[in-house]
């Protein structure tokens, strides 16, 4: 297939992870005969290859379950979002090429979430305000996260009396690891900076303490960015090595350390207002990326070392029928 053509189907399987199958379906009725969207005939022959980038997609990208907006308003969204994707790329004025083999590499299975954003502003402004922002009750007794019923979806408050923009930003992305990789992470590293660095003290969980003065910041930003990111599903088990946590561990403070590193020649303010809109947590297809290459090196538990693989996505799929093993 062209690259072009290549762009136009992994677009829209994340348009498809995110909204599910209602969206899925109505989007098949919508464009059947649209010969850009062949692909999603069962009959062509690259529904399969299609299929198999949904469910790579599925591996990263969280589904919004019951958007607020309706099913018109979504496809109105995914047709501005998509003729945007195209003109970009006309401006661009990429050299179209012809691709003949593309590997299972979870590093090709990169989200660009900016898709999404102004379409989900405007189903975000059909939300109560009330349901919107729900009391906060984030903390069971032992200090472990959990997610409210009707999550607060994108808002986080600034303390009154403000914080700078560069603490923010250390907040924010620690945020985006902890939703990707759970509380274990959180855990460990907690354990690793609780004695030696002084940047996370919004780590803090202890109940009985003061978890400190970001915490509920945190705590917010770990909603929003969980409407966004999927765990990893990095859970304990016997059968996990040592290893595997301390490759997340190190992935971690590389991506740190190189975010740092990029703001060190920026000018640092004042944070002082509630940050809602959607724009405001657009998680940047770096940080997608840096998951990607983390996971793609980072020891298996014993039981799934033989099933990772790659391949061409042309091949006849995997046993199990996944993309990608995690």
């Amino acid at each position: 297939m062209m690259r072009k053509e290549l762009g136009i189907i992994k677009f829209t399987a994340q348009f498809m992870v995110r909204y599910g199958f209602e969206f899925w379906n109505a989007l098949c009725d919508r464009v059947s005969t649209d010969s850009q969207f062949k692909f999603l005939d069962k009959r062509d022959p690259r529904y399969h290859f299609f299929s198999r980038l949904v469910l790579g997609y599925g591996h990263l990208l969280r589904a919004w379950e019951d958007p607020p907006a309706g099913m018109e308003a979504l496809l109105e969204g995914f047709f501005t979002a998509f003729n945007a994707f195209k003109k970009k790329r006309k401006d661009e004025e990429e050299q179209d090429k012809l691709v003949d083999k593309v590997e299972t590499d979870r590093r090709d299975f990169v989200v660009c979430d900016e898709y999404f954003v102004d379409l989900e502003n405007k189903a975000l402004e059909l939300i109560p305000m009330a349901m919107r922002h729900p009391p906060l009750n984030i903390h069971d007794s032992q200090g472990t996260f959990r997610v409210p019923a009707d999550p607060i979806l994108f808002r986080v408050e600034i303390p009154e009396e403000g914080m700078m923009r560069k603490e923010l930003g250390i907040i924010k992305v620690t945020a985006l690891f902890v939703v990707r990789y759970g509380n274990e992470f959180w855990d460990a590293l907690w354990d690793r900076v609780s004695t030696t660095e002084t940047e996370f003290p919004f780590l803090k969980r202890d109940p009985r303490n003061d978890r400190g003065r970001y915490s509920l910041l945190f705590s917010q930003l770990l909603l929003a960015y969980g409407n966004v990111i999927k765990p990893w599903g990095l859970m304990p088990r016997k059968s996990n090595p040592p290893a595997r946590m301390e490759a997340v561990l190190k992935g971690f403070f590389t991506a740190f350390n190189a975010f740092k590193k990029k703001q060190e020649d920026d000018e640092d303010e004042v944070v002082n207002k509630v940050v809602t809109g959607r724009r405001d947590f657009v998680v940047s297809e770096e940080y997608f990326q840096c998951f990607l290459d983390m996971e793609e090196s980072t020891p298996l538990p014993e039981m799934l070392q033989p099933r990772r693989q790659t391949g061409s996505l042309f091949a006849c799929p995997p046993s199990n029928g996944a993309t990608t093993s995690t």
